[in-house]
């Protein structure tokens, strides 16, 4: 297990090739990637991807009365894996 963004993340050999990549505290957030460090990039935007998902139905569920939560920006580390 490794940590991206503060989330930890499994890696694991692709069926066929490249490289498999899930982030086990995110429910459905996985990528993939041809390495190891393209996989652990891709999973970096696909964390930024389903938090930013989660917020906006936060925000629905909570309704206009919160709307600060649509303009929340998140900023993830930028993380060199060479």
């Amino acid at each position: 297990m490794t940590k991206v963004a503060g989330f930890t993340v499994t890696i694991e050999p692709g069926e066929q090739s490249g490289y498999v990549v899930e982030c086990t505290e995110l429910p459905g957030c996985c990528s993939q990637g041809d390495t190891v460090e393209q996989a652990l990039e891709n999973i970096s935007e696909a964390i930024a991807g389903w938090l930013v998902v989660r917020l906006r139905r936060m925000a629905k569920e909570i309704g206009p009365r919160q709307s600060v939560l649509e303009r929340t920006v998140i900023q993830l580390p930028v993380v060199s894996y060479a």
